[in-house]
């Protein structure tokens, strides 16, 4: 191989590889950006955040000695611009949680985490939505996730 080739492979590699490592690095300024918006919104609760799982625009965390849980979701909207829907739950006012599938035929339009507090009010965390996210990907899951850790904190006593 000549020198030329050489330099012409690298050129070529490089241009491949950068692409992907810029989206690389966009992800991770993305995700620390809403990590951080997530531990700051359980710090006004005097609370940390121990476990967290973030998809799209949405993060939902908890700090499981205090039993609180926290869900953050950015939308941008054309005229709005970008807004943020923050929810806030103490594990000791939950009566019942349970992940709530909308279909339409065989497509998931909508995945919502339901869940009843014992002041009879019900509070919906959004996980999927057809008309915000083109493709569905591991939001099932994650919504069934984060209903298994409620429920299981809902027994637990503090």
């Amino acid at each position: 191989m000549d020198t030329q080739s050489i330099i012409i492979g690298a050129v070529i590699l490089a241009l491949c590889i950068l692409p992907l490592a810029a989206g690389h690095i966009s992800k991770k300024k993305k995700d620390n950006k809403i990590i951080n918006a997530l531990r700051k919104f359980a710090s006004l609760h005097s609370c940390g955040i121990s476990v967290y799982d973030i998809w799209l625009n949405s993060i939902i965390g908890a700090d499981e000695n205090r039993r609180a849980v926290f869900f953050i979701k950015a939308q941008e909207g054309r005229q709005e611009g970008r807004t943020e829907t923050m929810q806030h739950l103490w594990l000791e006012d939950v009566l019942e949680c349970r992940v709530q599938v909308k279909r339409n035929g065989t497509a998931i339009e909508k995945i919502d985490l339901v869940i009843s507090r014992k002041d009879t009010t019900e509070v919906r965390l959004e996980f999927y939505n057809v008309k915000t996210s083109i493709q569905l990907g591991d939001e099932l899951q994650l919504a069934h996730k984060w209903e298994t850790f409620i429920r299981q904190g809902i027994l637990q006593k503090a």
